[in-house]
């Protein structure tokens, strides 16, 4: 028996209000973060290596590109903040590059796991130095 079920994509709405021009310019920036490969941890720990043993700055490139898409699903949860999503990206933007130059994988840990401590200490570092201290 042959199900005809056709199932389509809609796009959840998003967190946060952006002007027609943002929204245009967010919706190529998410299309260039999807269009990035997937590595495996095999391809990472290989990357890992290259940027630790030959300082290979295309590996430094691809390893950020395939983790970008990490920093928009993190970031996405800290959107209530006080901080503008686009802040809030460049900021883990700026902690995934930090995990790529401290990634070392002969710990074993993949990397996802070491880029998701940076991305969010750099968020909340962002986070705070935007709270005013109100007066008691």
């Amino acid at each position: 028996m042959q199900s005809n079920i056709h199932l389509e994509f809609v796009q959840p709405p998003l967190p946060f209000d952006l002007s027609p021009n943002e929204s245009h310019n967010f919706a190529a920036y998410l299309a260039s973060v999807n269009a990035a490969p997937i590595l495996t941890r095999d391809e990472e720990h290989h990357l890992g290596w290259n940027i630790i043993n030959e300082s290979c700055q295309c590996s430094r490139e691809k390893l950020a590109s395939a983790h970008q898409r990490l920093v928009v699903a993190i970031a996405s949860n800290y959107t209530s903040r006080g901080v503008s999503f686009p802040d809030l990206l460049e900021a883990g933007t700026i902690g995934l590059h930090r995990a790529v130059n401290t990634y070392d994988p002969a710990t074993g840990v993949a990397f996802s796991t070491h880029a998701s401590w940076w991305i969010k200490q750099l968020l909340l570092k962002v986070i705070s130095a935007s709270c005013k201290d109100v007066p008691a």
